[in-house]
């Protein structure tokens, strides 16, 4: 099989106007962001041209808990590539790959204890909102 090569640009943050730079940063993170409000709109709209109103309540219950989810995995992802530009920076680039697999070990381990967790106080946070008792 054939090795593909990707292209790569080094930007320079330290040097040169930082405006254009910062936007290069922030867009896919604003990206992100409004693609995530496209999946909430989409899942309104769905649910409530075939569901009812009990169904519709039940998305909009969870649109801002899976929020949650989303915006604290930015962060730890964000936390992960400070980490590893940190390690490239430095010159370390040999001990990038160890950052990476770690970030994406404890991505992995997160993810799972988030869904034993998830399981067992999904009922309790509804209730702790108030959520009726129809929608779920």
């Amino acid at each position: 099989m054939k090795k593909m090569k990707c292209k790569t640009a080094d930007v320079d943050m330290l040097h040169g106007p930082l405006a254009g730079k910062l936007m290069l940063f922030t867009l896919p993170i604003a990206l992100s962001s409004i693609v995530q409000q496209l999946f909430n709109a989409a899942d309104t709209a769905v649910v409530g041209y075939f569901g009812n109103a009990d169904a519709l309540a039940a998305v909009g219950t969870n649109t801002e808990i899976i929020a949650l989810i989303v915006t604290v995995s930015s962060g730890l992802s964000i936390g992960a590539n400070i980490l590893i530009a940190n390690q490239i920076g430095r010159n370390k680039k040999s001990e990038t790959p160890a950052a990476v697999q770690t970030a994406i070990f404890l991505s992995a381990l997160i993810g799972m204890i988030g869904l034993l967790l998830g399981q067992l106080i999904a009922r309790p946070l509804i209730r702790l909102i108030r959520t009726p008792e129809s929608i779920f």
